[in-house]
């Protein structure tokens, strides 16, 4: 092989010889499993380091060390959890939270198993790992698990004493790990960090007032020691909440729980004031974007500000997306209300299909329903003005595949004596369901009406009906 050259081998290739006798000292051997080439580890116990050849024909000899290690220990140890970066990586005792009445710290149970080579592996939550309870005072009351299942929780009504317990991995178990339910009880120092746990790219989306998302909060304690808090109602009397803009996002002055009301335009900012230790606040700032329910539309952008606010001559896209849930949308019609004293419309994207007035959008169009997308048509406009722009988006009708009604909406049934020119389904009505009519009954004719619903098109057609849609084909289709 010449300097510089490289060639990968397979390992099936007939130049690869695997020599696991020559330096291997009865450590291993290299088995044919499933058609790969694995290295088997000795039954008889032997421990220590070998050397595998790999050897290439006539070509050149790789030496691999190889180490067969075994189990020496299993160590248990308690740390404090949830478990944050600057937290002590044990400790012996569990102290209680703010006052003589508060909850005990928490304290995840970590086992590890030690090896030969005096490698240590965490095992704590591995699914053959378990622990048990050896023994406590009188007056302790103490639960691991189940969820997570390596966590311990004391009981708030518990009296001081010790406990012991014992980690179990494969069949080996730990000796005693004691620690001590104590009278101390330790204060906030200061708020080392804090997070809202539940946004997405910074921003608190999904449907109003089912939405939330929980403040997290990283204490210094006055023992040196770091405590995470997210269940406030545990840890209650630490701190208070408070939020910027309460009509965009309310949030729980004792809990920490973020509920998303509204759109909001620019970043929304909470406030945790320590109401122990030094009094220094700490802020997290997100956006507030809604999603529409089912048969809603959503007019913005979808992470960030769903309409950031304005600057005079400049051009913005906003999108249109409708939720049609589990439905293939076939149809939408939908209003757009503007203010164009603070921009000019300049042309709609992704729909042709549409008339304009005066601060007034209206878009109807139908898409064929294997292939259509929930973002239905981005409108263009030029700002005029520094500021916020009001826009609503509000739906007519959504309807499906099978010309079903996407949503809770139900138009009214209304009769006639002539019906409307354009009229395809025979409602005694021109508008956008003569258009999925249409589309329908194109796609089912596309498949020789096989097919419940196709079949069900075709006895529905009249001659009439068919006069009509051929008037309206020509009509939409080649405008």
């Amino acid at each position: 092989m010449s300097t510089g050259n490289k060639e990968k081998l397979s390992f099936d290739d007939s130049r690869l010889a695997f020599d696991d006798k020559s330096e291997s000292r009865g450590l291993f051997t290299v088995v044919r499993t499933d058609g790969k080439n694995v290295i088997k580890v000795n039954s008889a116990g032997l421990l220590g380091q070998g050397v595998l050849i790999v050897r290439v024909h006539n070509v050149y000899n790789v030496r691999v060390t190889v180490n067969v290690v075994g189990y020496s220990s299993l160590q248990l140890k308690a740390a404090p959890y949830p478990i944050t970066e600057g937290s002590n990586a044990s400790f012996m005792s569990l102290k209680r939270i703010g006052s003589h009445h508060g909850n005990f710290q928490l304290a995840a149970l970590k086992l590890f198993l030690v090896l030969t080579d005096t490698s240590t592996h965490d095992v704590s939550t591995m699914t053959s790992t378990s622990f048990r309870v050896v023994n406590k005072d009188v007056g302790i009351k103490v639960f691991v698990g189940p969820i997570p299942k390596n966590v311990l929780f004391v009981d708030r009504a518990s009296a001081s004493g010790y406990m012991s317990f014992r980690g179990k991995f494969s069949g080996k178990e730990s000796g005693n790990l004691v620690l001590e339910v104590s009278t101390e009880v330790i204060a906030v120092n200061e708020i080392h960090a804090m997070e809202i746990i539940g946004l997405r790219n910074q921003t608190l989306l999904g449907p109003v007032l089912s939405t939330q998302a929980q403040v997290q909060v990283d204490f210094v304690m006055n023992d040196s020691s770091v405590f995470r808090v997210q269940n406030f109602s545990a840890f209650s009397g630490l701190v208070s909440f408070k939020i910027s803009h309460p009509e965009a996002a309310s949030i729980d002055r004792v809990m920490g729980i973020v509920t998303l009301l509204s759109d909001y335009h620019d970043l929304v900012t909470v406030t945790v004031t320590p109401l122990q230790g030094l009094k220094m606040t700490k802020h997290a700032q997100l956006y507030c974007n809604t999603v529409p329910p089912v048969g809603g539309v959503d007019i913005g952008q979808e992470y960030g500000p769903a309409i950031p606010a304005l600057r005079a001559n400049q051009r913005i896209t906003i999108p249109v997306r409708v939720n049609p849930g589990k439905s293939n949308l076939l149809a939408s019609d939908l209003k757009i209300l503007y203010d164009d004293i603070k921009v000019r419309f300049v042309e709609l994207k992704r729909s042709s299909a549409y008339s304009h007035t005066k601060g007034q959008l209206h878009l109807a169009d139908v898409t064929n329903p294997d292939d259509a997308s929930p973002h239905v048509a981005d409108l263009v406009f030029d700002s005029l003005v520094d500021g916020v722009l009001s826009i609503q988006a509000s739906v007519n009708i959504l309807i499906d595949e099978r010309l079903g009604f996407i949503g809770n909406l139900a138009p009214n049934v209304t009769s006639c004596n002539v019906l409307p020119l354009g009229d395809a389904n025979a409602d005694c009505m021109f508008d956008i369901r003569d258009a999925a009519f249409t589309m329908a009954y194109s796609l089912a004719q596309e498949k020789n009406f096989v097919g419940e619903f196709e079949q069900t098109m075709s006895k529905r057609i009249t001659d009439k009906m068919v006069s009509v849609l051929h008037w309206f084909h020509v009509k939409c289709w080649n405008m």
